[in-house]
């Protein structure tokens, strides 16, 4: 749970802002040493988006990026102690949610990663602060990152980007590109058109064996994905028909 007046009502300890930008600025302070390149990963706040952007401006070898969910959740979406919304790092307020959709946008965040950790229910079913952090979001990848676009108005190609090409980038790799002579890794999507993202968990006796449900559960999200390709072959076996159960175990 973020610090700050919600933590504080729900008799919540809070984990600080500064537990976020003082590792920044250690890392930054090494990086003038060292001229080394760093990759920070799942920024949070809007004090974290703003050391990102002087260290770049300063002409520092410093990526990052953000996870899908910071893009559109906050702390106060907890609600009543709603495991499904403890994450680490968690969800902060507004503000802070507003700094990353906007550094997202003009390049300050370069990359956008799904944070998928799944967990099964049966482990999600505990007082908030005992639960595991995280929630099932590699189907919800694309979905929330056109969501973001839209909203920010972020042309779609610009969008893509932030999940294939740019973080390819980021780790010298060749993926995440239609290419003469690249890996036809592909996704036939819509982006007109949208889906329910369904209830992950499971129901009767059997449901503590089920994977925990996310917090988007009963969002209707864009851009439903209509086929997939790995090297070439269809996969169609991993996209559930009655909605975007993730394929990634937790086993």
């Amino acid at each position: 749970m973020a610090s700050g007046p919600f933590a504080v009502r729900l008799g919540l300890p809070g984990v600080p802002e500064a537990a976020e930008t003082q590792a920044i600025d250690a890392v930054v302070a090494s990086m003038r040493e060292t001229q080394a390149a760093v990759h920070l990963s799942r920024l949070s706040s809007a004090e974290g988006v703003m050391r990102v952007r002087d260290a770049k401006a300063d002409g520092l070898a410093l990526t990052c990026d953000v996870a899908a969910h910071q893009l559109h959740l906050i702390d106060v979406d907890i609600g009543w102690f709603d495991s499904r919304f403890r994450f680490d790092p968690p969800l902060r307020a507004a503000g802070d949610r507003e700094a990353l959709r906007h550094g997202l946008a003009d390049g300050t965040i370069d990359a956008i990663c799904s944070d998928h950790t799944p967990h099964r229910a049966r482990d999600k079913q505990v007082p908030f602060a005992q639960a595991p952090a995280g929630a099932p979001s590699f189907a919800l990848l694309l979905a929330l990152t056109i969501k973001w676009a839209s909203e920010e108005r972020v042309p779609l190609a610009e969008a893509l980007s932030r999940i294939t090409s740019k973080p390819a980038a980021i780790v010298g790799g060749r993926a995440g590109c239609i290419a003469l002579g690249a890996v036809a890794d592909l996704a036939l999507f819509d982006p007109d058109d949208y889906w329910q993202v369904e209830d992950g968990n499971g129901a009767g006796e059997n449901a503590s064996d089920h994977r925990a449900a996310s917090p988007f559960a009963g969002f209707e999200l864009p851009a439903p994905i209509r086929e997939t390709w790995l090297a070439g072959l269809k996969m169609s076996q991993l996209w559930d028909s009655r909605g975007y159960t993730d394929c990634v175990q937790d086993r």
